[in-house]
């Protein structure tokens, strides 16, 4: 790690930032390693965790991942072998929701904790991709389809058995919302003007649910300009998405508001190998010239 990433993280050349250091080395190896395995093969509770213990390094995810055991068992235990659609709703929801307690409320949009899985699990609260990871993670281990939406604006997911489909809202109480109450949420959220559409409903993979969960911690740290601390945000996600241009374009941008000018350059540089459309290599490679101009 970088010195500016120990000034960042306030730590002195002591035995202390040492072991700090280490930790942060550790979860890094972990992260990169993620971002070299295939999509459907990411452990989303896990890879969630070991993002949320780069803020709260002195945390374990060892006990975290215990509580999602718990939840297996006492999901499967509810559940007592059925494999129809409602019996598995139902034994999500009286487990998670009910007997755990975790469900959203309106301050979990405020907070950066709520963007935090570790924090969510302590406080049962937080923002509705976070919820959804929990019941996701959950259903996968049991081998049950579930799968993060592309809806906007709120993180939906989709639990499947047989031949039927469901879609719930992990925000409020993992409850199921058919196509009247999918319209009205989109468009008390979105826009009185839109409407439902097919892509909606696409399928998201794990590493696409975790960068929208981290997205939202980088906008809070760039809504409040700690610049520092949303340009970690955005190397986490880079750790894990390596080939994603936008993520190293969005490095430059906060490197620049740092005056960090000549690895604005290089993130610039790496965004190019990963540009895929003419438009973003030009707008791409036109703000590298600028800022190699404005080094003279």
């Amino acid at each position: 790690m970088c010195e500016k990433s120990s000034h960042m993280l306030g730590l002195k050349n002591t035995p202390h930032k040492n072991t700090i250091m280490k930790i942060f080395s550790n979860i890094a190896k972990e992260l990169r390693e993620i971002g070299r395995t295939p999509g459907d093969s990411i452990d989303l509770g896990r890879t969630a965790l070991l993002l949320a213990q780069t803020a709260q390094p002195h945390s374990k995810i060892a006990p975290y991942l215990r509580h999602f055991e718990k939840l297996k068992k006492d999901v499967a235990d509810y559940a007592n072998g059925a494999c129809d659609l409602s019996s598995q709703h139902e034994a999500l929801v009286q487990v998670i929701y009910k007997r755990f307690g975790y469900t959203g409320t309106l301050r979990s949009f405020d907070t950066l904790e709520a963007a935090n899985l570790m924090r969510v699990i302590d406080c049962r609260n937080g923002l509705p991709v976070a919820l959804g990871i929990i019941y996701i993670s959950v259903a996968q281990k049991l081998g049950w389809s579930a799968c993060g939406l592309n809806f906007p604006a709120r993180f939906l997911i989709r639990l499947k058995a047989n031949s039927e489909q469901r879609i719930l809202d992990p925000f409020e109480s993992g409850k199921k919302i058919g196509p009247k109450g999918l319209r009205r949420l989109l468009k008390s959220l979105v826009g009185e003007m839109v409407e439902l559409k097919p892509s909606y409903f696409s399928p998201v993979s794990p590493r696409s649910i975790l960068l929208r969960l981290e997205e939202n911690r980088r906008i809070r740290f760039v809504a409040s300009q700690r610049w520092e601390e949303a340009e970690k945000v955005v190397e986490n996600m880079i750790m894990i998405a390596p080939t994603n241009a936008n993520l190293w374009r969005a490095k430059a941008s906060l490197q620049k508001r740092q005056g960090y000018i000549y690895a604005a350059i290089e993130s610039l540089e790496e965004s190019l190998k990963y540009c895929s459309e003419d438009n973003s290599r030009y707008a791409t490679s036109a703000m590298i010239q600028d800022l190699r101009q404005s080094l003279f």
